[in-house]
């Protein structure tokens, strides 16, 4: 939707108003209150209490900034004030600039690399508040580090077009978007009529509520289907089992999968079991790039780096032969989870509530004998198990080709039925028996084509012998069999759900 100056009037009233003044305030000299304001609306669109005192710790520290800056005395305010805001650039990617030459000339630095790049965006996202203060009409204070979901929901919400996402390795451009995120949100302020005031009133107050506050971060999550490990140096996070923690993460993670957490300090082992309470978002502006917010903690025995490098099933995998590295969101195995598991009882207790994987029994069906005995007894059971409900399918969905002309997919996922562009997500076609590689090739034209004209991410042939899935990504040109033997395999069967299984799709993936 666009913004409605109507509804912005009527949060002004209900209060509204009382942010918007706090905020000219802040602008204005009056400082104290800045940094309670900053938590107060902080809090109501971050789940995460560290990332909260973080954003009051470095409002505090601009506070102090600002008042060094810019002494209570009137003849020193006005020839140092002067002097400051002579020297500011004329744009927020010039200032981005300046800043990150004097730092990396003060530390003699000649690459931007990540660990460089780390140390300096906390820097910088303190300092922006600094700049607002110098120039509002050039910047706004950033305190969506973190929570970029936040900032994209805003911009969704209200058609506001984001910059397109750098790259993970793409550090000077990261460091940019802020700067173009000002020329964004500057534009939007001048178009819709608000002072600088306002729009930062809009940013952390107003829209937030809009966009559901912290409701992104949800409580009750449903049973997972992946499991991915994420690293932390630090000391060990808080608990609590109503604990929320944005951390980095996998951006495929779905709400429900489990987050392995290893410490590499103060101990390198892994320590604990976590829940995504989020999808996976990336964040240009995090010190890492990708990140969840994870809940429901589960303290568990420490499997050290030592035990696994000793397990027989551990020590033969990827991230221990890595010694651990890159570990930001790598997925797990379930049958390796469950060992893990395994391992951890060896060596104590473990809570009764851990999220567990258990295999699959064989598909019992009766006689088939028809294609909709296949549909009936194996196909809609299996998009159950792949996390789709009945309401998100439809059979036989009408698929206009010309005039008076139609064709009727069996399965489509996720439909859209707009005409003569109608759309779907997966298209799955019944078949008796597929019994040789020359049938799957005559029955794959028919899928091959529903999945063309509904602009499909995959498509899959069903039949007793088992399933056949081809995908976008690779153009259709290959096709991959799974018997139903193959699917009671819970590694196989992760593999299946990560194609097939109902996830949040980005549009790249269509």
């Amino acid at each position: 939707m666009k913004f409605n100056k109507y509804q912005w009037e009527l949060y002004l009233k209900a209060g509204g108003q009382k942010t918007v003044q706090r905020f000219h305030d802040f602008l204005e000299g009056q400082l104290e209150d800045y940094p309670n304001l900053v938590k107060q609306l902080v809090s109501g669109f971050c789940p995460d209490s560290d990332i909260i005192k973080r954003r009051y710790e470095e409002a505090c520290l601009a506070v102090k900034e600002i008042k060094e800056l810019f002494p209570e005395d009137a003849s020193s305010l006005q020839d140092d004030s002067e002097e400051v805001i002579s020297e500011n650039p004329l744009s927020a990617q010039a200032a981005i600039l300046d800043f990150w030459n004097d730092y990396s000339q003060n530390l003699n630095i000649k690459k931007l690399n990540w660990k460089e790049f780390a140390g300096f965006i906390s820097l910088l996202l303190y300092e922006t508040q600094v700049w607002c203060y110098e120039d509002a009409a050039l910047f706004f204070p950033y305190f969506f580090q973190g929570c970029f979901k936040v900032l994209s929901a805003i911009a969704d919400t209200f058609s506001i077009e984001l910059p397109q996402l750098p790259g993970k390795s793409q550090y000077m451009e990261r460091l940019l978007y802020y700067g173009h995120l000002c020329d964004i949100f500057i534009d939007f302020a001048n178009e819709n009529d608000l002072s600088s005031e306002e729009l930062f009133a809009f940013l952390y107050d107003y829209a937030p509520a809009c966009v559901g506050g912290i409701s992104w971060a949800q409580n009750d999550t449903p049973e997972p289907h992946n499991i991915y490990v994420f690293g932390y140096g630090a000391d060990y996070p808080e608990l609590d089992e109503n604990r929320k923690w944005i951390c980095q993460g996998n951006p495929e993670m779905q709400l429900g999968d489990i987050g392995l957490l290893y410490h590499w300090a103060p101990d390198s082992c892994y320590t604990s079991i976590w829940r995504a309470v989020s999808p996976g978002f990336y964040d240009p502006l995090g010190i890492h790039d990708r990140y969840v917010c994870y809940g429901s903690p589960i303290l568990i025995p420490h499997i050290t780096f030592a035990d696994l490098k000793a397990d027989s099933i551990f020590r033969e995998t990827a991230l221990v032969k890595t010694n651990m590295l890159r570990m930001d969101g790598a997925p797990m195995l379930p049958s390796e989870y469950m060992h893990l598991l395994d391992m951890a009882r060896a060596k104590g207790e473990i809570p009764d509530n851990v999220p567990t994987f258990e295999l699959h029994t064989d598909i019992e069906h009766g006689e088939l004998q028809l294609e909709r005995d296949v549909e009936i007894q194996l196909l809609e059971p299996l998009l159950l198990r792949l996390g789709w409900k009945p309401e998100d399918w439809c059979r036989q969905m009408p698929v206009r080709v010309g005039r008076g002309t139609s064709k009727y997919p069996d399965y489509v996922i996720n439909p859209v039925y707009t005409k003569y562009n109608e759309r779907g997500d997966i298209v799955l076609e019944a078949k008796l028996s597929i019994p040789s590689k020359k049938q799957v090739d005559h029955d794959r034209g028919q899928a091959h084509s529903y999945a063309k004209l509904l602009g499909a991410y995959a498509y899959v042939l069903v039949a007793k012998e088992g399933i056949w899935i081809s995908e976008k990504s690779d153009d259709f040109t290959r096709i991959t069999q799974y018997s139903w033997k193959d699917l009671e395999d819970n590694d196989i069967f992760s593999g299946v759900y990560e194609a097939l299984g109902n996830r949040k799709r980005n549009t790249q993936r269509r």
